[in-house]
């Protein structure tokens, strides 16, 4: 879990190609803690096949809701 004010960005790029179709995907997400033991995340991706082009746009969010002592255990809900 993110830490209040604490951000991580993470991407994906992928290709690929099979019986003569070409397929591009990308995806990039920005998520921040708030508080709470709780963090959000706003992403974006873009997938092509051949003429068809798709986008994506997705909001979530993750809260801790237990920690073991030790913190080798943790329980989330997403």
């Amino acid at each position: 879990m993110l830490g209040r004010a604490e951000c991580e960005w993470e991407g994906f790029l992928a290709r690929s190609h099979d019986a003569g179709l070409r397929s591009r995907d990308w995806s990039t997400q920005v998520g921040c803690g708030i508080g709470w033991r709780s963090q959000i995340a706003l992403g974006y991706g873009e997938s092509r096949v051949a003429d068809l082009r798709v986008r994506a746009v997705g909001l979530g969010g993750k809260t801790g809701l237990f920690t073991s002592a030790d913190e080798a255990t943790t329980v989330t809900l997403a």
